[in-house]
């Protein structure tokens, strides 16, 4: 299937698609970790948007936690 990559924003409203440029959108950081815990191998890339963007720690954490993934702020 190619490269799969976890898309996490802020909004919870349903205004944002489940899915981006076939990636899937998580909006909680929850949902984030548990779709890490079950994508791991297959996961390359983590973009992070809005809030969690902006937020150091988690980018920190992410790249500590998931060595093996790209984290990008976006």
């Amino acid at each position: 299937m190619g490269e799969r990559t976890a898309l996490v924003v802020t909004t919870a409203d349903g205004s944002v698609a489940t899915t981006w440029r076939d990636a899937p959108v998580v909006r909680t950081l929850l949902d984030m970790i548990t779709f890490l815990e079950r994508a791991g191998a297959a996961l390359f890339t983590v973009i992070l948007g809005g809030e969690f963007a902006r937020d150091s720690e988690i980018t920190t954490f992410l790249r500590e936690t998931y060595p093996g993934v790209d984290v990008v702020a976006a």
